[in-house]
């Protein structure tokens, strides 16, 4: 299962919120502007459009942000739900 990391302008919030929320049934909030989601077949580029922070049609965002495709690799300090859920989406 592919991990992706969504970061987001803040004043999207409620909006990117709700459209993580309704599009991926696995996903962490991990603080205001900055989740992650587990997705399969699917890349950072169909995520980008799927939570409008892309626009194929007008070459626009409708919301500033970025996703990126996690590799597997990760390391730090952070709460200890956030690891529970890299590891599961590492051996999915």
């Amino acid at each position: 299962m592919a991990l992706f990391s969504v970061y987001y302008d803040e004043k999207d919030n409620q909006e990117i919120r709700r459209l993580v929320t309704s599009l991926y049934k696995n996903h962490f909030f991990v603080y205001n502007g900055y989740c992650l989601i587990e997705a399969p077949n699917t890349s950072a580029f169909v995520i980008a459009k799927e939570l409008k922070i892309w626009d194929d049609d007008t070459e626009k965002s409708s919301h500033y942000g970025i996703v990126l495709k996690l590799n597997g690799s990760y390391s730090g300090y952070a709460d200890g739900e956030i690891w529970n859920f890299l590891e599961k989406g590492q051996t999915s």
